[in-house]
């Protein structure tokens, strides 16, 4: 039978059959033949893989909006020493309560600097750093 004429009684389908068969035959005789991964172990997988990107996308609003650091500039109205407690009346005329940690840098000198115009860094209404201002 010559490669690419279809007999009338056979069809089409016929010609499929050959071209198919003599294209696996060459493919195999040239190629090296590689295993593939069991069905259960790519399912595996794809579940581990599915399981870490839901980790991932989850956990990444945890972080949202950690690490703002907020800059207070006016006058500091009252410092009460037994709370470690603030208030800085701020140009815009609003009052914010802050309070003093042990990691606060110049909270030392913050008693002289009552009735002062300062300049406070705090995280979440926790100061970290306490300045006089300009």
């Amino acid at each position: 039978m010559q490669r690419g004429v279809i007999r009338k009684e056979t069809g089409y389908f016929f010609l499929l059959a050959v071209n198919l068969k003599e294209s696996l035959e060459r493919d195999t005789a040239n190629s090296v033949c590689i295993e593939r991964t069991p069905y259960k172990k790519q399912n595996q997988m794809k579940k581990l893989l599915a399981l870490i990107t839901v980790i991932a996308v989850s956990s990444s609003p945890v972080f949202a909006g950690c690490g703002k650091t907020v800059t207070n500039e006016g006058t500091l109205k009252s410092f009460d020493a037994a709370t470690k407690t603030l208030v800085v009346a701020g140009k815009d005329g609003k009052e914010a309560k802050i309070t003093l940690t042990p990691t606060t840098k110049g909270a030392d000198a913050v008693a002289g600097m009552v009735g002062k115009s300062v300049k406070v860094d705090h995280e979440h209404n926790k100061a970290t750093s306490v300045a006089a201002g300009s």
